[in-house]
């Protein structure tokens, strides 16, 4: 008796969430990592925007190029097979500028992660205070949920930070129901300790790792805001407008 035919394995869904800095993007991702039926992949393309041998910043032009960090490699590591039902990648939406075939995004359920201008930009401003307009990431979110939702016909998910830290349970549970996979209220929750997959920008997560679970916005009086980081917030804020009205309403 001859086999019958082999099956092939199914295809994971493959959901992107393309964030802003210092968008509390890390603690949404670290819903995904405690999640059993998700693979994360943690920002492949800032490899290859800041050391890979197509690197678009100057950054750490100290440091030498590292070829296995090519857009050519990220792309196909992103959209690799993999045994996982759910492939979550995270990533900063600017760092895929380079990256102009419409057919890798589809791969992809897109979904973006919005923060208030100037709060983000503070935050930024904390840990670089030279960032660039570009590093702000609000302009390179726009034009990607342009080719998302114009070039693509897809929807274009959207978050608000505030709103995801507000009410967790409420935003997770919504963003799921967008993207069409299954609610899991107990990954809100987590163990406080490092994470493998962010040893390479360990300074950007500390808050991250040291938290169990999501935290609600800060009540205590900011900064006083650097007169360049007002100035880049306004640029800045009709991007974050557009895409907060097509967010996901908590």
């Amino acid at each position: 008796m001859s086999p019958g035919p082999i099956q092939a394995a199914a295809e994971p869904k493959r959901i992107a969430l393309w964030a802003v800095p210092r968008s509390v993007s890390t603690a949404f991702e670290r819903v995904f990592i405690e999640r059993d039926d998700a693979e994360v992949l943690h920002e492949p393309f800032s490899h290859a925007h800041y050391h890979g041998p197509e690197r678009r910043s100057d950054r750490f032009d100290g440091v030498e190029a590292q070829p296995e960090h090519s857009y050519e490699a990220v792309i196909a590591e992103a959209i690799a097979p993999r045994d996982a039902p759910i492939v979550f990648m995270k990533d900063m939406a600017y760092q895929t500028r380079p990256v102009q075939d419409p057919a890798f995004f589809a791969n992809f359920t897109n979904t973006f992660l919005i923060r208030e201008p100037q709060e983000a930009l503070l935050s930024l401003h904390r840990i670089w205070p030279d960032f660039t307009v570009e590093e702000a990431g609000y302009a390179g979110q726009a034009q990607l949920f342009d080719l998302v939702t114009n070039g693509l016909d897809q929807p274009g998910v959207v978050v608000d930070a505030t709103d995801f830290r507000r009410e967790p349970e409420r935003a997770m549970a919504a963003y799921c129901a967008a993207v069409g996979i299954e609610h899991r209220t107990e990954a809100l929750t987590w163990e406080a300790g490092a994470v493998d997959q962010w040893r390479d920008w360990a300074e950007w997560h500390r808050d991250a790792e040291q938290s169990s679970g999501i935290r609600p916005p800060a009540s205590a009086a900011v900064d006083e805001v650097p007169a360049r980081v007002r100035r880049i917030a306004e640029l800045c804020q009709p991007h974050y407008e557009r895409l907060y009205a097509r967010r996901l309403t908590v």
